[in-house]
C-alpha cells in the first residue's frame, strides 16, 4: 500500500512536470514558425522580381526581334519593289528598242523593195525597148551622092550585104539596135553635109563595136585600151576583119532618173562626138569607108549605165 501510494505520488509528479514543460515549449515553436514565414515571403518577392525582369527582358527581346523582322521585311519589300521597277524599266526599254529596230528594219525593207521595184521597172523598160528593136543589120538610107560616088557606094553596099549574109552578128537583149542604126544615119548626114561620102554598114565592125561597149560596161571601164590591157584594135582581129586603117569613138553615160532616155537617143551620142574635136575628126576622116555602132545599156544598183562605140575602117 505504501508502495502503491509512492508510485501514485511519483506518477502525479511526472504528470506535473509534463504540464509545466509543455507551455514553455509552445512559444519557442511559435517563434520558429514566424521566422520561417518571413524568410519564405522574402524569397517569393525575389522570385517574382526575377520573373518580372525575365518577362520584361523577354518582351523587350521579342519587341526588338519583331522590329528587326519588320525592318528586314520592309527592306526586302523595298528591294523587291526596286528590282521589279528596274525589271519593268528594262523590259520597257527592251520593248522600245525592239519596236524601233523592227520599225527601222521595216523602213529599210520598204526602201529596198521600192528601190528594187524601180530598178526592175527600169530594167523591164530597157528590155522592152531592146526587144522592140530588131536585132538585124540596118538597111541604110544613104543621102544623095554623085553618080561616081553612088556607084562606089552601091558596090560597097553589095559587098557588105554579101558579107552580112554569111556572118553572125554579136547579139544580146542589152544592145539597142534602132539607136545604133540611127547613129549611123546621123553620122552619114554630118559627113555628106561636109562633102564626104557616107559610110557603109559592116557587120564585122558592128560586132566589134558591140563587143567593145559590152566589155567596157561590164568592167566599169572607159578607155580605148581593153579591160585586159590589150589595144582596142585587137577586137577587129577578134571578128576577123580585113582592114587597112581604122578608128574608134567611145562615149558613156550613167544616171538615176528613170525618165532619162539618153541611152536610147542617137542624137545624144552623136552630139557628144560632134562636140569633141578628136572624135569629130574621126567621124569626118575621108579615108574611112565603113562603120559599125554598138550601144549597150544596163540597169543595176538603181542606175542606168550605157556605153556607145563607133568603129570606123577603110576596107580593101
Amino acid at each position: 500500500m505504501k508502495k502503491f501510494a509512492l508510485l501514485l505520488a511519483l506518477l502525479l509528479l511526472l504528470t506535473s512536470c509534463s504540464a509545466r514543460s509543455t507551455p514553455a515549449k509552445g512559444p519557442s515553436a511559435s517563434s520558429e514558425s514566424s521566422s520561417s514565414e518571413t524568410a519564405s515571403s522574402s524569397t517569393d518577392e525575389e522570385a517574382e522580381k526575377a520573373a518580372s525582369e525575365a518577362a520584361a527582358k523577354e518582351a523587350a527581346e521579342k519587341a526588338a526581334s519583331e522590329a528587326a523582322a519588320k525592318e528586314a521585311a520592309e527592306k526586302a519589300a523595298a528591294e523587291a519593289a526596286a528590282k521589279e521597277a528596274a525589271e519593268k524599266a528594262a523590259a520597257e526599254a527592251a520593248a522600245k528598242e525592239a519596236a524601233e529596230k523592227a520599225a527601222a528594219e521595216a523602213a529599210a525593207k520598204e526602201a529596198a523593195e521600192k528601190t528594187a521595184a524601180e530598178a526592175a521597172a527600169r530594167e523591164a523598160a530597157a528590155k522592152a525597148a531592146a526587144s522592140s528593136q530588131e536585132d538585124e543589120p540596118p538597111e541604110q538610107e544613104q543621102p544623095p551622092a554623085s553618080d561616081t560616088q553612088a556607084d562606089a557606094l552601091e558596090q560597097r553596099k553589095a559587098e557588105s550585104n554579101q558579107k552580112t549574109s554569111s556572118k553572125k552578128l554579136v547579139s544580146g537583149t542589152n544592145f539597142l539596135s534602132k539607136t545604133e542604126k540611127s547613129i549611123i544615119d546621123l553620122t552619114n548626114e554630118e559627113r555628106v553635109a561636109n562633102g564626104l561620102e557616107p559610110l557603109v554598114y559592116d557587120i564585122d565592125l558592128h560586132s566589134a563595136a558591140r563587143i567593145r561597149s559590152r566589155e567596157l560596161c561590164q568592167a566599169d571601164s572607159f578607155a580605148h585600151a581593153r579591160p585586159d590591157g590589150r589595144a582596142w584594135s585587137t577586137v577587129l582581129d577578134e571578128v576577123e576583119l580585113n582592114y587597112q586603117v581604122a578608128g574608134e569613138n567611145l562615149s558613156m553615160t550613167e544616171y538615176t532618173d528613170p525618165s532619162n532616155r539618153n541611152n536610147a537617143s542617137a542624137s545624144f551620142w552623136v552630139n557628144n562626138w560632134i562636140n569633141s574635136p578628136s572624135h569629130y575628126e574621126n567621124m569626118m576622116k575621108p579615108e574611112y569607108t565603113h562603120i559599125g555602132v554598138g550601144v549597150y545599156s544596163i540597169d543595176k544598183n538603181g542606175k542606168t549605165y550605157a556605153y556607145a562605140t563607133t568603129e570606123f575602117a577603110k576596107l580593101p
